[in-house]
């Protein structure tokens, strides 16, 4: 996102309005999601101008000097847009200290010093397709992926246009620097379209993804010789039509939009068709449209408005659930401005750093440490806090005291109490996004379905042992913990086949990664197993047509099995945590604030398991454990059970309280195994 300067080349009021447009669209979706449900390509603008802008005044210097002054560029670059940018970050860091439960502290702080390198839209993308990472809160810095990609581009555009012009055959530098922007934009946007369609998650922060927009600024920057006729009606008909395609897309677009891809041809488009227009002549409508005052102050701090915005929504929600908006939108322009004028402003033009290129360079160096500095302190704190929490967790269930975790509602005694648990909370909730046991370790979590399961061992390999398979998703993953120990005393060799979309079921569906023609699954239906354990998250759904169709194909996958001499129990999913009750978790760090997280039993089973009606459609040779009541007292169902947080995100249970359920688990599937044979 470029800083707005007046004190540089023409400036256009038309360009300063697109930036104001284009920062309201992002702010409003953020703050109001579901009226401008298509705000979000307000990034896609800023894109698009940059591209147009950077170009300009590349091919500029260009023809001016031959070459690029590389170190002035970049430094330049750092002026303009760090000051503000670490500033922001600083404050941010601070605010979580502050306000944020310390439990999210490490989502928060990672994502600060990723955004301090510049590196937070790969980081992102990473956790997109990280099972683990998926599901994190939004952390106070998330949008500054769009200036990481930003600044990747500047330190690579100059480069790029220098080497086409070493490398092409050089008629003229717009020439050939168009065909060197024509290639980019064709190989970006058909990487766009193609990862876009594959997996959305990461496609939307990758740069490869987003560089043809940048790529449909600079062609035009290069096919712009002249300016436009402002009074014509060709240039008129541009510019109109350019704000209708940007508005078309604010108004039509929503969240399920498949995006960037070529869904995004239309707001880069309608850029590009504003900016070719021109910005209008003086005393025309357009003109005093665009040039209106307030909104050429808000392209003015727009730059700041997008830093500022974010990080108050964030911190406010977690202040009070019911902060109001218009309050984060009068603070977020305040600060913008602010800093524009005390902070921006003095550094970019300071004397002393614009004669000294080794100078800004350090100066920036040292501001960017500060930060990561600050950042990294807190991840230390965090650590300590979570290798603390493991000491005491391991403690505590090492002595089995009564009454904890899932015995609190499982066991004999009921109701269950233990004074000896007086104040006790295991895991520490900063330590509860890593309570995993080492559940995922053989979790194949690729996101297309033909990357095969991948399938491990655990357990006793003697002949006698019992054989068993464990199949599903991560919910299946996440009974690791509690089953692994107990393998050896239980005798049972255990095999798993636990992957992400893994449901198994009779190849009925392409969508499905464990249908039972896949070859990673044939040995579930030929006798290889004397017991198969499967389970799987919830649908989000209620009963219908469709889950009764997921639930036959799941009876004709189990009866294969059944018939080769194997036997199948299904386990009964864990509850989801519906949005109020999973952001309190989020916003609690105390077994104080954790008590009030609590949900009806209602709500804990409104998502439908389509695995019970599996099991009924199976018949003989099946079974279900259903355990179902230790996670509710009556009809409240808390998520600290016992002294123990049972949920590490908002459906999978954390390692402490499985390895608490798990004797009840295991007791409950001999059980319902020896029936089942019966």
């Amino acid at each position: 996102m470029t800083s707005p300067s007046r004190g540089q080349g023409a400036f256009r009021t038309d360009i300063q309005a697109l930036r104001a447009a284009a920062v309201g669209a992002v702010v409003l979706f953020h703050l109001w999601p579901h009226v401008w449900r298509g705000g979000y390509v307000g990034v896609d603008v800023f894109f698009v101008i940059s591209g147009y802008l950077i170009t300009s005044h590349l091919v500029g210097e260009i023809d001016r000097h031959s070459t690029v002054r590389l170190l002035a560029f970049w430094g330049r670059r750092l002026r303009r847009l760090m000051p503000a940018a670490l500033t922001v970050l600083a404050a941010s860091t601070l605010a979580v200290f502050a306000f944020i439960p310390r439990g999210q502290w490490e989502i928060h702080l990672r994502e600060i010093i990723a955004s301090a390198l510049y590196s937070e839209n790969w980081l992102l993308a990473h956790d997109s397709v990280d099972y683990l990472a998926a599901e994190n809160v939004p952390s106070v810095v998330q949008h500054y992926w769009s200036l990481a990609v930003e600044e990747q581009f500047y330190l690579v555009w100059p480069l790029l246009l220098l080497g086409a012009l070493a490398v092409l055959p050089r008629r003229t530098t717009r020439r050939t620097v168009g065909w060197a922007l024509a290639a980019v934009f064709v190989a970006s946007l058909a990487a766009s379209v193609v990862v876009t369609r594959l997996d959305p998650g990461p496609a939307y922060f990758v740069t490869y993804a987003r560089a043809w927009e940048f790529a449909a600024g600079g062609l035009l920057a290069v096919g712009m010789a002249t300016a436009p006729a402002q009074r014509s009606a060709q240039a008129s008909f541009l510019r109109w039509a350019g704000w209708a395609a940007i508005g078309a897309t604010v108004a039509l677009y929503t969240q399920q939009t498949p995006f960037p891809g070529w869904t995004a041809l239309l707001p880069v488009l309608g850029t590009v068709l504003v900016i070719a227009g021109g910005e209008g002549a003086t005393g025309t409508p357009y003109r005093a449209i665009t040039g209106f005052r307030p909104i050429q102050e808000v392209g003015t701090l727009s730059y700041g408005i997008y830093l500022w915005h974010w990080p108050l929504i964030i911190v406010g929600a977690a202040i009070s659930p019911h902060f109001a908006g218009f309050v984060v939108l009068a603070a977020t322009c305040l600060l913008a401005w602010a800093t524009y004028r005390w902070i921006e402003n003095p550094i970019r033009f300071h004397r002393r750093l614009t004669s000294s290129i080794p100078l800004t360079y350090l100066s920036a160096a040292t501001a960017c440490a500060l930060v990561v500095v600050l950042g990294i302190s807190g991840l230390h704190s965090v650590d300590q806090a979570v290798a603390a929490s493991a000491h005491h967790t391991k403690q505590v269930l090492k002595h089995h005291p009564r009454c904890l975790g899932a015995q609190a509602t499982l066991g004999a005694q009921q109701p269950c109490t233990n004074p000896r648990l007086d104040g006790i909370l295991v895991p520490n909730p900063a330590a509860r996004l890593t309570d995993t046991g080492g559940a995922y370790s053989c979790y194949t979590d690729a996101t297309t379905i033909e990357t095969p399961v991948t399938s491990c061992h655990f357990g006793p390999t003697r002949r006698s042992a019992l054989r068993v398979a464990l199949v599903g998703n991560s919910h299946a993953a996440t009974l690791l913990p509690g089953l692994k120990p107990e393998l050896d005393r239980l005798d049972w060799s255990l095999d798993t086949y636990v992957a992400r979309n893994c449901r198994w079921m009779t190849g009925t569906s392409d969508g499905e990664r464990c249908r039972d023609d896949q070859p990673s699954m044939k040995k579930l239906e030929d006798g290889t197993y004397d017991l198969i354990l499967v389970t799987q998250k919830r649908d989000d759904t209620g009963p219908s047509s469709a889950s009764e169709a997921e639930s036959a194909a799941m009876a004709s996958a189990f009866r294969k099995a059944i018939a080769k001499g194997s036997t199948v129990v299904a386990i009964a999913d864990n509850p989801e945590l519906p949005d109020s009750v999973a952001t309190c978790v989020d916003n609690s760090s105390t077994l104080q604030d954790l008590d009030s997280c609590t949900m009806t039993r209602t709500q804990a089973w409104a998502h439908y398991d389509p695995l019970p009606r599996a099991v009924e459609l199976a018949g003989q040779g099946a079974g279900l454990v259903d355990l179902s009541r230790a996670f509710c007292i009556g009809d409240t169902c808390p998520v600290v059970i016992g002294h123990v947080l049972a949920y590490r995100d908002h459906h999978h249970m954390t390692a402490t309280f499985v390895r608490t359920l798990a004797p009840f688990l295991i007791t409950e599937i001999r059980k319902v195994a020896a029936a089942a044979r019966s």
